[in-house]
């Protein structure tokens, strides 16, 4: 049986692998213009939801974009 902390660390993990960013915060974060980051969301480039009329990005989401977008080195052999 799981300890009371153990569950509620496991929570929070969850809950910040589901934390929804804005577009501004998503945009500061990789360092690019609120333009550029609504331009990928628009294009489908940048996975993204939308709830009303403003559009969120789940963290989990932008963490796995950017795993797929990583250039790993190849040795010259």
């Amino acid at each position: 049986m799981k300890s009371l902390p153990d569950s509620l660390d496991a929570k929070e993990d969850s809950l910040a692998q589901n934390e929804l960013m804005t577009i501004k915060e998503v945009a500061d974060f990789l360092r690019i213009s609120t333009i550029s980051a609504y331009s990928w969301v628009r294009d489908g480039k940048l996975p993204a939801i939308r709830i009303g009329k403003e559009w969120r990005v789940r963290s989990r989401d932008l963490d796995e974009w950017l795993e797929g977008r990583r250039i790993s080195k190849h040795s010259n052999a």
